[in-house]
């Protein structure tokens, strides 16, 4: 007994040392006797926790709670692990078996609001973090977490409040300040000088916190921790060139991650092929997926590269395991959990060049692009602004959707491949034909104008475009998207442009239509039901114009100076159809009601028109020639002295899926 007493003791000094693995060699032994404590059962859960064992932390919670089932600790930290590996249901059904045998354990009630973030259940994860809060107004954590949670309510005012409480708590944490940067960025700008004054005052924020950020480095060690856990996101849905801001803010994270980097390997390997490490994650069925880099993978020539795939999500489905199997070598976060171990993995692989489809939406992409890992780093154009990253070398995009001064928009050198940079194949989903279930075009006025766009894409300075458009019809509909989890950014959004329909003597409910988040098969239900896609002029959409012109749906734009402005233009240009590519506001409204007109008027000619572009946009998929364009710029970058690369390949049968 005192044996294990003092194996316990040394296993819980290690663990309060941070020496997990050293308190787990400890503590298992102690657990292999046959009458372990549920204490020393917890102790070593937390540790298995702590280096991402999640699945064994789970055992070792359960071990203690059959000895103890009202151990309400050990049930709180259960509720976390179960949350991490996805079980967002049973995670909830343990925090509140915790909070039964404990109703104030405020641990409880933040894991509860973290699970309910997780789920885009806002509303419930704001009840949570505001009931630890009664319990203990002091808690930093629930007040950081509540800022999060009400910047995605679009309550911008209550959440700077919430971040502002924290800082006064905890001078020296960077969370609440960094959440208090982000949140000056809204999701949705309630006022064109709102959308206008939050750009100035996150440019001003940010360069306090930079100063801030500099004067300590212990400031720095834990914003390296955070990097990646929250990003200025909602900036590019503003308008403008925000190069300088996302370079300052991208400086500060490639300086964090340099004070914790170590010198690359040498490589002294023979000629062959170049190691390509692809890091994202999307490998699954999503938008990057299928526009950004499937095409890239199926088709990327494998007689010059060996094939590494990252993946750094935690989603999957069959486009999962194609890639796992199609990979010459694949490694996840399931079995590299914690994110302190993924430099050292890259590393390890060497990879010649590092490709992002997307820096800014993944954090763990966003923290491996922070370090040098490889001699060439290059980014996609999942997320259409510039990275900011001096690691980042290239900005891989198309020559149809980047303008002629685009080059000045990048930190990175802008390489432009053919046609939109992409290389698609249609997705095998049909459409529901006459059904749609989840919304009833037959009852609202044609013609049916949609808009499948998020909320944060609507600029307040394109607000008169819709009730201009109805005041040429007098009848028609405009059909918004409810996507989940962004009621209240919805909301908002619709009751901003219902003013400007009251300002032209409109009523808006005449016109204004909301439709909930669809199916696939449904989304494409409805396009076949529309009669025109409006685009958004700010923040134009790849992936819905890519599907409408398919389904045949005249597709309204209006190009823009930036590349995130002329993706459906991109796409217009490319099948040759661009009599409905606007040059101004009030063409855009022009063309818009032309073929709401024909629709209702002519539509023989309509159904001509719709036709005609449903068999012209057949020659956006299978590009193979944009890849081919992408090996040979990487090849060309990495052995600038082999010219003997050939001007074709012979493809034979692509992995198919």
């Amino acid at each position: 007994m005192k044996k294990n007493r003092s194996l316990y003791l040394k296993g819980l000094q290690a663990y309060q040392d941070g020496d997990y693995l050293k308190a787990i060699r400890h503590l298992s032994v102690v657990s292999s006797k046959e009458k372990a404590s549920p204490q020393v059962l917890k102790t070593l859960a937390d540790a298995f926790f702590r280096i991402g064992r999640y699945e064994l932390a789970i055992k070792n919670y359960n071990a203690a709670l059959e000895l103890k089932p009202n151990f309400y600790q050990a049930l709180c930290n259960r509720g976390f692990a179960l949350f991490m590996v996805g079980r967002y249901q049973d995670a909830l059904k343990s925090c509140d078996e915790s909070l039964f045998y404990n109703p104030n354990y405020v641990n409880a009630f933040i894991h509860r609001g973290n699970i309910f973030h997780k789920i885009f259940q806002y509303e419930d994860a704001l009840l949570s973090y505001e009931r630890a809060l009664q319990i203990y107004p002091f808690e930093t954590q629930a007040l950081t977490n509540k800022g999060h949670v009400l910047v995605e309510l679009n309550r911008l005012e209550l959440a700077l409040k919430s971040y502002t409480e924290a800082m006064r708590l905890e001078a020296e944490s960077v969370m609440p300040r960094l959440g208090r940067l982000i949140g000056k960025l809204p999701p949705v700008a309630l006022t064109a000088d709102h959308a206008n004054n939050a750009i100035l005052e996150f440019g001003h924020e940010l360069e306090a916190f930079a100063e801030w950020l500099e004067l300590k480095n212990s400031r720095f060690v834990e914003f390296y921790s955070l990097i990646g856990k929250q990003q200025p996101f909602y900036l590019a849905y503003r308008q403008g060139n925000h190069k300088s801001v996302i370079n300052l803010y991208g400086n500060l994270l490639v300086n964090a991650a340099k004070s914790n980097s170590r010198s690359l390997k040498k490589s002294f390997r023979s000629p062959g092929r170049r190691k390509l490490l692809v890091v994202c994650g999307y490998f699954y069925n999503h938008s990057v997926w299928n526009i950004n880099l499937k095409g890239f993978i199926k088709y990327l020539d494998r007689s010059l590269f060996e094939l590494l795939m990252f993946y750094v999500g935690d989603t999957y489905d069959e486009q999962t395991a194609w890639c796992e199997e199609t990979a010459d070598v694949w490694v996840d976060t399931r079995k590299y959990p914690v994110k302190d171990g993924w430099v050292d993995v890259v590393y390890e692989l060497q990879p010649d060049c590092i490709f992002y489809p997307e820096i800014g939406m993944n954090p763990a992409a966003v923290f491996l692009a922070a370090h040098r890992l490889a001699r060439l780093q290059i980014a996609g154009w999942g997320h259409p602004v510039t990275s900011g990253l001096s690691t980042i070398d290239y900005f891989i995009s198309g020559e149809l959707i980047e303008g002629p001064s685009s080059d000045l928009h990048y930190t990175e050198k802008l390489v432009r491949l053919p046609g939109t940079g992409c290389c698609t194949e249609p997705l095998q989903v049909s459409s529901d034909g006459d059904s749609c279930s989840s919304f009833n075009t037959l009852n609202i006025p044609r013609p049916i104008f949609v808009l499948p766009h998020i909320a944060s894409k609507f600029d307040p300075t394109f607000d008169i475009v819709l009730p201009e458009i109805a005041r040429i019809l007098s009848k028609c509909s405009f059909v918004f998207f409810e996507f989940k989890g962004k009621k209240q950014q919805t909301d908002d959004l619709i009751d901003r442009i219902s003013r400007r329909f009251i300002d032209y003597n409109l009523d808006p409910n005449a016109f204004i239509h909301r439709c909930p988040q669809l199916e696939l098969r449904e989304f494409l239900s409805l396009l076949e039901k529309s009669d025109v896609y409006l685009d958004c002029p700010v923040f134009s959409g790849y992936t819905t114009a890519w599907l409408a012109v398919q389904q045949g749906i005249p597709l309204v734009t209006l190009e823009g100076e930036f590349m995130r402005q002329r993706l459906a233009s991109g796409i217009l240009r490319f099948i040759g159809i661009t009599d409905s590519i606007a040059i101004s506001v009030q063409d855009y409204v022009q063309i818009a009601a032309r073929f709401g007109l024909e629709s209702l008027n002519d539509p023989t000619s309509f159904q001509s028109r719709r036709a005609y572009i449903k068999c012209a946009s057949k020659a956006l998929n299978f590009q193979i020639e944009v890849v081919d364009e992408f090996c040979k710029f990487i090849f060309g970058k990495l052995d600038p002295e082999n010219i003997s690369l050939p001007s074709t390949r012979d493809r034979g049968t692509p992995r198919t899926f």
